[in-house]
């Protein structure tokens, strides 16, 4: 059986392809499996793959609850997300070249 690590290289290899060709992002539904100060853990069940998602922006952490609140920027005044454990998001994905290898 395949490792973890085997998985997510051959996931790449098909992902990049196409982002060669379109110059574009997958965007994929995805599991949010762990929330931190600055982000969230996905998971992509479609492709076996986890990953992190970094905010630039500020957001609002709480830790008691596992949950993120994301302010919007839209001009309508629409609430702010609130994402926590378990909820679907999706995610634009896209391969990166590690610079070490």
């Amino acid at each position: 059986m395949a490792g973890r690590a085997s998985v997510e290289f051959y996931v790449g290899l098909a992902l990049k392809a196409p982002n060669e060709r379109e110059k574009g992002k997958v965007i994929e539904e995805a599991f949010v499996i762990r929330t931190f100060r600055n982000g969230l853990g996905v998971f992509v069940s479609k492709l076996g793959i986890e990953g992190l998602v970094m905010f630039k922006r500020e957001i609002h952490f709480d830790a008691d609850n596992y949950t993120i609140t994301v302010p919007t920027s839209s001009a309508n005044g629409a609430e702010n997300a609130v994402i926590s454990v378990f909820d679907k998001v999706k995610v634009s994905i896209e391969v990166e070249k590690d610079k070490n290898a």
